[in-house]
């Protein structure tokens, strides 16, 4: 697995990312959270398929890209991923 690095890195501003599954707003172990590290990427856009199911997290993360001006698209194969998270 490839190493998070310590300090923030900013890409570019036109910089999307493609997700399955709803990025963590807040982490439960110490850490950074998904979200905080997307924010601090300058990611101009997030394409998610599925919410996270916990209710832990469940909206959390979407809420905290759209505060910071991420533009957020929730739904694109939600079918297909959300298999990948049936339990």
């Amino acid at each position: 697995m490839a190493e998070i690095p310590s300090s923030p890195v900013r890409l570019p501003s036109s910089l999307l990312s493609l997700m399955t599954l709803e990025p963590c707003g807040a982490r439960s172990v110490p850490g950074t959270s998904c979200t905080d590290l997307l924010i601090s990427a300058g990611v101009a856009k997030v394409i998610i398929a599925c919410r996270d199911p916990s209710p832990f997290a469940a909206g959390s993360g979407l809420e905290r890209l759209a505060e910071a001006g991420i533009e957020v698209q929730l739904g694109l194969l939600a079918d297909e991923a959300s298999g990948l998270y049936d339990q």
